[in-house]
């Protein structure tokens, strides 16, 4: 799930006392930034308007002052719910509180300060601007393939054991593996997973689903991340249907995770195309066979005219022998750039798969873990630098 931003608090204390006892109260919070003015409340007035969006204003004021209340009714006023608004001072009547809070004050702090009191107001203020903030718009890498047999299955199971890997988040709930190949899909049986999820059953929650619901449909595998794998195995599904449904687990992913890995399935459908367009990277994986080539060639064509100016394509040569000339012979039936190469270790493949295993488990450090996990670092750290710019 998605941390909290640091949180930045401006206060405004009475004397240099207060001051004190404030910033020794939230010393030992990394996750807050604190500047701290001295003296009456009306001198900061101008200082307090004006700031950037997940602030918290900790304003003392004195309850019984009539002037100093509506100062910071006229800040509610100005300010709006980008910036939190919390009081302290003497304990106030209860119906002073209750007058404040209703004008969109957003709580009340206890004097003298405790740590205990402070963490809980640092988490319940980093909850409500992550609340403003809406759902998470995940990562989303997708890995395609023109035809079976070229090992993207293999390379999307690594892909997110490396995001997971790599990831700066909590361990929970940050990446999601999903088989969106309901009528061939092998994520399940290459991690030992047990029996799919039935299309059916999805069909038949739609009216309810949610983040929540679609996170509970998962099972976690032991590199921590959770795996969504789906089968159509109903007879006489409505494909009008499972399309609708498909179609909304894509959003929910996105709202449910920080990264998800697609593994799609080489026939184009309604599903397909809303994974596609909500991909940050589109990964079409080939090997080289001339006839594998050329479906990717062709594949890669029709790729260009669906997805959106923001998803990049790139192109991953696997199973590529060691032969200095192999990409260049690759790139010329291809007609385009090959990005990525992954070494060619049918052995090792076709054992992980055969024991329910993934690669990077099997043979830690394996040629094809360490190219999937550099190709992931990579668009890991554009996606970092494009957000930043």
């Amino acid at each position: 799930m998605r941390q909290p931003e640091t949180l930045n608090v401006r206060a405004v204390v009475g004397d240099l006392e207060i001051a004190e006892q404030l910033r020794l109260a939230m010393a030992s919070l990394q996750s807050v930034n604190l500047e701290v003015l001295v003296g009456p409340l009306e001198q900061h007035v101008s200082k307090l308007i004006g700031l950037p969006s997940n602030h918290v204003l900790l304003l003392e004021v004195n309850f019984s002052n009539y002037w100093e209340l509506n100062i910071v009714h006229n800040l509610v006023a100005q300010i709006g719910d980008d910036t939190a608004i919390v009081l302290t001072g003497k304990r106030p009547h209860l119906g002073d509180m209750r007058r404040m809070l209703r004008i969109g004050v957003f709580d009340y702090l206890p004097q003298p300060f405790l740590r205990r009191d402070i963490r809980n107001l640092v988490r319940q203020a980093q909850r409500h601007f992550l609340e403003r903030a809406g759902p998470p718009a995940a990562r989303v890498f997708s890995f395609v393939k023109a035809s079976g047999g070229a090992g993207a299955t293999t390379l999307a199971i690594e892909a997110a054991i490396a995001v997971h890997a790599t990831s700066n988040f909590a361990p929970d709930n940050c990446v999601c593996l999903a088989d969106l190949d309901v009528y061939h899909g092998n994520i399940s049986t290459y991690l030992d997973l047990g029996e799919d999820l039935d299309v059916g059953a999805l069909i038949g929650s739609l009216g309810r689903l949610d983040a929540a619901l679609v996170r509970s449909m998962t099972t976690q595998h032991a590199d921590g991340l959770d795996v969504l794998a789906l089968s159509a195995s109903s007879f006489g599904l409505d494909e009008a249907a499972m399309a609708r449904a498909l179609t909304r687990l894509v959003g929910e992913l996105r709202g449910a995770y920080e990264h998800v890995v697609f593994d799609l399935p080489s026939l184009y459908s309604e599903w397909v195309a809303e994974a596609l367009s909500q991909s940050d990277v589109v990964y079409v994986v080939t090997q080289p066979s001339r006839p594998a080539l050329l479906r990717t060639r062709s594949l890669v064509a029709t790729l260009s005219q669906v997805i959106g100016p923001g998803t990049r394509l790139q192109l991953v040569l696997n199973r590529a022998r060691a032969k200095a000339s192999l990409r260049r012979e690759a790139e010329k039936v291809l007609g385009e750039s090959v990005d990525y190469v992954v070494p060619s270790d049918w052995s090792l493949a076709r054992e992980a798969s055969d024991r329910g295993l993934p690669v990077s488990q099997l043979r830690p450090n394996s040629g094809i873990q360490s190219a999937v996990r550099d190709m992931m670092e990579q668009n890991l750290r554009s996606a970092v630098t494009t957000s930043a710019s």
